[in-house]
């Protein structure tokens, strides 16, 4: 079973939320095949300690009771995935790990996971067809993707009012 996500605008704030998706199957196949293969092998841990000490803060606690997977129980919100991760469905294949909760790839040294990280995230950024932007126009509006084959972040535009 392939998870798919809904994102719905409830309201309009003077700063816009637009959303960024970018395709992990596209960062796959601009890959050259030996680099593929190499990357078919390894895994990548994410992790987000900084979760915890906004909780902290802002006084209340993380929810520590099983959260899907039979590991992921707790208030330490770490994961290891592979680097590429295949579609059960359609057998195609993608490059996951991309963004802010990615800690670091295992079995490298702390070089070699970082050029790789940035090398991921340059092909994001320096190929604008394997974008697409939602601009959020209305209240109700509704986006729809599959989280695990696609990076999505916000991009914050200021609208003048």
């Amino acid at each position: 079973m392939v998870p798919i996500y809904l994102v719905k605008v409830t309201n309009h704030l003077p700063v816009s939320a637009d959303t960024l998706w970018a395709s992990g199957y596209e960062l796959y196949d601009r890959v050259s095949e030996p680099y593929q293969k190499f990357l078919e092998g390894l895994t990548v841990t994410f992790e987000q300690p900084g979760f915890q000490q906004i909780a902290e803060k802002a006084g209340f606690t993380l929810y520590d009771k099983p959260r899907g997977a039979a590991e992921n129980v707790g208030t330490e919100l770490k994961a290891v995935h592979p680097v590429v991760r295949t579609n059960p469905v359609t057998g195609w294949k993608s490059i996951f790990p991309v963004g802010g909760h990615v800690k670091h790839i295992n079995g490298v040294t702390d070089e070699e996971s970082s050029k790789l990280l940035t090398w991921f995230l340059d092909l994001v950024y320096r190929n604008h067809d394997l974008q697409v932007r939602l601009k959020w126009q209305n209240p109700g509006d509704i986006g729809m993707y599959i989280a695990c084959h696609l990076i999505h972040m916000q991009l914050f535009v200021l609208v003048r009012t």
